[in-house]
């Protein structure tokens, strides 16, 4: 069941991920632009089954379908689940959770993960996270929870205890012991329209704060890393052999190679046209030259690296093997912009 089919020009889009055994689907309503946090909406209806023609599922149906309206309005993704018919337990349910979690990642790699449990399935969410770290909300409907919270057949869920406070009941006897009793503290309930808005505002409260390094894995990006030179901060050669100007190169592949260029030292003045240097992965490419041939490539390339060598130069163009300089970034620009999820192998 494709979420929010009464709002107009939502594109949805199926997510697949596994639960007891088998494919399911759930259904993914995307703005216009990449969205800065994705909302996983989960219900008792989808995740253990509930039955929808019961009062409490259909008005929880339908404060999902406003949830889910109001939320993707904030420039949010939201994702809930097609119901579907399986044995369930609640090992099963949690194993679901995390695959649909799975999905949402590869499917939004950068943006913030948000878990809204409505009802049964808000014990769930508490218990069933990933990797990455969630802004979670729960709803608790009393009535689904006293009607399916102890079912043996969908798995025990605890209840948590109610907050009590003691209050002596009124002595009508003199003689007659007291005794206390427990009552419970309700919260006042909370109209929709509140609830909504609460629930759109509340994802983008962000605080930030400084972390080490070490920490940092997994967590959103305050504020962009700016990079204070260029990188790399020259031409760099990625392999080692010798360093050439590609308009100089003869048919012969004949070479004269005047210097060494070591990794790590000066790559020294510019050289004349038709001359080479030998040079080291990683080492400064001196100024005018825009080509690195393989030491595979070159016939009498010795220790000394200095002198005549013969080059084999078919396949060879302009550029190769060289990590121009600010390829990765450039001074002044973001090398990581704000929003992004930090893990390894990303800038």
């Amino acid at each position: 069941m494709p979420p929010m089919t009464g709002a107009a020009e939502v594109e949805v889009e199926p997510l697949e991920f596994e639960a007891f055994g088998a494919t399911r689907h759930a259904f993914a309503a995307s703005p216009s632009e990449a969205p800065s946090s994705v909302a996983m909406i989960l219900s008792g209806v989808a995740i253990f089954g509930l039955d929808a023609d019961l009062p409490a599922s259909r008005g929880l149906l339908e404060f999902g379908q406003a949830l889910g309206e109001s939320l993707h309005a904030s420039g949010r993704a939201i994702v809930r689940l097609e119901p579907f018919q399986a044995e369930r337990d609640a090992e099963g349910c949690v194993a679901a959770v995390r695959s649909l979690d799975e999905a949402i990642a590869r499917r939004w790699p950068d943006a913030a993960p948000v878990r809204v449990g409505l009802s049964a399935a808000a014990p769930l969410i508490a218990v069933a996270g990933g990797d990455r770290p969630s802004t979670i909300f729960v709803l608790v409907s009393p009535p689904i929870l006293e009607t399916y919270g102890h079912r043996p057949d969908r798995g025990r869920i605890r209840r948590p205890r109610p907050r009590t406070v003691p209050r002596r009941r009124p002595r009508l006897d003199h003689q007659a012991p007291g005794r206390d009793r427990r009552v419970s503290r309700t919260p006042e309930p909370m109209e929709l329209d509140d609830a909504l808005a609460w629930f759109g505002s509340r994802p983008s409260e962000r605080r930030s704060e400084l972390v080490p390094l070490s920490q940092a894995m997994h967590r959103v990006l305050a504020s962009p890393i700016v990079a204070d030179r260029d990188l790399p901060p020259f031409d760099r050669a990625t392999m080692d052999g010798i360093a050439v100007r590609f308009d100089d190169l003869p048919s012969n592949g004949i070479l004269e190679v005047v210097r060494t260029v070591p990794a790590g030292g000066d790559p020294g003045p510019p050289v004349e046209s038709g001359e080479a240097v030998a040079i080291a992965t990683g080492a400064a490419v001196p100024e005018g030259l825009d080509t690195v041939i393989e030491r595979e490539r070159i016939d009498g390339l010795d220790e000394s690296a200095l002198g005549r060598v013969e080059a084999r130069l078919d396949g060879v163009r302009a550029g190769r093997s060289i990590h121009s300089r600010g390829t990765d970034a450039r001074r002044g620009g973001a090398g990581a912009v704000a929003g992004r999820v930090l893990r390894p192998g990303r800038p």
